[in-house]
């Protein structure tokens, strides 16, 4: 078994085997309250161990102790006259009261450690409780919320439809109106197709040239055209044309029925 030595200002020493471990208990050189251990983990009192048999006090003076510490120890101190020969010695058999005491606190921490150890149980059993009531409100508060958001998408979803029904009947009825659009289309093309074909043709006055006759005209021609003669020939000549120029040629065209 390998041993671990802690002194009184924290150092460590070792590891060690158990027959070094007692050579140093003989020799002083593990302090009273020195701590040992075997895996630099949990630590006790070295005079705690048998092993090392640490078990003699001495008593210098009155009310002033050294120990525990080996017997080699103690040897070696009143050989050297280290210690007054008045001095006294004691061994602990460490089944006295120190151990009986030792027990019983040993007792009540196991007692406080199981009292503990419900407590925390309980607390524990307690939290957990409340957290799987807790759990179970979020989860309803959860499946609510996911309820109103499903409700919410389907109505959303169901206006949608709605509107896209919509989108579509109005689409049907643009396709309608441009059917219908096309065909007045049509109809205006070929009637502005009739009406460019009509315009091509111009209205053309044919102009006479006057044959002059010679001799004085006969009677019946001079009689027409008396100035004194009412509502001769000439007269309405006159008329028609002083109405065509104010007419113009478009409105020519219009009295003769002549198309563009």
């Amino acid at each position: 078994m390998k041993w671990y030595l802690k002194n009184s200002d924290g150092k460590v020493f070792g590891p060690v085997d158990t027959e070094k471990f007692q050579t140093w208990a003989r020799d002083g050189r593990i302090e009273p309250f020195a701590g040992i251990s075997n895996d630099l983990k949990t630590w006790r009192l070295a005079s705690l161990e048998p092993l090392l048999e640490m078990d003699w006090i001495i008593e210098n003076e009155p009310g002033r102790f050294y120990g525990p510490t080996h017997r080699a120890v103690v040897d070696d101190l009143v050989n050297s006259g280290s210690v007054s020969a008045t001095c006294r010695i004691y061994r602990d058999d460490h089944g006295g009261a120190a151990e009986k005491e030792l027990a019983a606190a040993r007792a009540e921490a196991e007692k406080t450690a199981t009292e503990a150890r419900a407590e925390a149980e309980k607390a524990v059993t307690e939290a957990r409780t409340e957290a799987e009531k807790a759990m179970a409100e979020v989860q309803a508060e959860a499946e609510k919320a996911m309820a109103e958001l499903k409700a919410e998408a389907e109505r959303s979803l169901a206006a949608k439809d709605a509107e896209i029904a919509a989108l579509k009947e109005s689409e049907a009825a643009l396709k309608t109106r441009a059917e219908r659009s096309e065909a007045r289309t049509a109809e205006l093309e070929e009637k502005i197709s009739k009406l460019t074909e009509s315009r091509r043709r111009e209205w053309q006055a044919e102009v006479l040239e006057p044959e002059i006759l010679p001799g004085e005209p006969p009677a019946a021609v001079r009689d027409v055209f008396r100035p004194d003669r009412p509502h001769t020939l000439a007269d309405l000549e006159r008329q028609a044309q002083v109405e065509l120029a104010r007419m113009g040629t478009a409105g020519a065209r219009k009295f003769f029925g002549i198309k563009k």
